[in-house]
């Protein structure tokens, strides 16, 4: 059951999680990749419960549907 809109989920991502990882690049940017992969892992099974799919999903196509950028493990 979805209780919310998609497009009110894809503006909470926008305003809550894309800005920390925006403003944040300062800080974990320049880190090992381990660390990164994790941050890329976290982004993609948030916008995953976005889209209301399972996990298996390809991320990529979600990613394009919802127009979000996708932070990679190495930058």
């Amino acid at each position: 059951m979805q209780l919310l809109p998609t497009d009110v989920l894809v503006s909470f991502y926008r305003s809550i999680i894309a800005s920390f990882l925006q403003y944040g690049i300062v800080v974990w940017g320049l880190t090992y990749d381990t660390y990164l992969n994790l941050i890329s892992i976290l982004q993609k099974t948030v916008v995953v419960a976005i889209a209301f799919k399972n996990l298996p999903a390809t991320s990529t196509t979600i990613f394009l549907t919802l127009r979000t950028l996708k932070a990679e493990g190495s930058f």
